[in-house]
């Protein structure tokens, strides 16, 4: 027998649990984001890509992403927080089996679509959770969890797999398998967690999903828009090329770069160029 909606209502965590959720989601979808690019090197080398298909391989991430911001934002008002999250979840986890599984760059490209679909779909929703969940004496807490999770994903995504890629060998299997387990987790806790939003009628016309900003914010929203385009640019780049440049025209070949002490360097006589990890497996 199927217990009352207010009995299960009551049996879900409370507010604490779902904020912990939700920081944890943010960071994880951030680092999925960057994750991939410590490896653009092992795919070059393995596939024999070009720095031109690599770079398109990151950038239709970008077009998947605004797509689902465009969009996607406004469902979480209208079906609930929940709905959108869970479906934004399981995107991210068919995404990250995608590279798991991938054999080139046509599976990478379609890999990268879906990130990016399943990370603009998730960033309104887990934004707005947080901002809904955050403790009373605390309301600024959701949107400063907010901002350094995400700061704090991209970074840890890119230094973990860095470190993986120097010292494991196929990196790349476990990174994404992880990561596709993460988000399985992850959507079955959102499940578990309030519903802070009021479900309201679907959209009838397409319009209605695109964004919408407030009269009165638009001027301040138009100034800083330059701002934020020219930092995630840079941020962009810097991922997309960085390995490339690292292994191109420095010739570094760990995928995270330590300084090695002195007396541990064999003489040149006898040095033996030393491989990445993933390269010996």
């Amino acid at each position: 027998m199927t217990p009352p909606a207010s009995v299960r209502d009551r049996r879900r965590p409370g507010r604490q649990a779902g904020f912990t959720v939700l920081a944890v989601a943010t960071v994880v979808m951030m680092a999925t984001a960057s994750a991939p690019s410590p490896f653009y090197p092992l795919y070059r080398e393995r596939w024999g890509l070009s720095v031109t298909m690599v770079t398109v391989v990151f950038a239709v991430y970008v077009a998947g992403l605004l797509a689902a911001l465009l969009t996607v934002g406004p469902l979480g008002d209208r079906l609930g927080r929940r709905p959108v999250l869970l479906a934004a979840l399981l995107l991210a986890a068919v995404g990250t089996a995608l590279f798991w599984t991938a054999n080139g760059a046509p599976s990478l490209v379609a890999a990268r679509v879906v990130q990016g679909v399943a990370t603009g779909a998730a960033t309104s929703g887990l934004a707005a959770g947080l901002v809904e969940f955050s403790p009373a004496g605390r309301p600024h807490a959701g949107t400063t969890v907010t901002s350094v999770g995400t700061n704090a994903g991209l970074a840890a995504g890119a230094a973990a797999v860095g470190l993986l890629v120097s010292h494991v060998a196929h990196p790349d299997t476990y990174v994404f398998a992880t990561l596709t387990a993460a988000f399985l987790v992850l959507a079955g806790l959102v499940l578990l967690i309030p519903e802070t939003a009021a479900p309201g009628a679907a959209p009838t016309a397409a319009r209605r999903l695109g964004p919408r900003v407030p009269p009165a914010a638009r001027p301040r929203f138009l100034a800083a828009v330059p701002a934020l385009v020219a930092g995630w640019a840079v941020t962009g780049l810097f991922l997309a090329l960085t390995p490339s440049l690292v292994t191109g025209v420095l010739h570094v070949t760990w995928g995270a770069w330590r300084r090695r002490s002195p007396r541990r360097r064999r003489p040149a006589s006898r040095a033996v160029p030393s491989s990445p990890a993933w390269d010996r497996g």
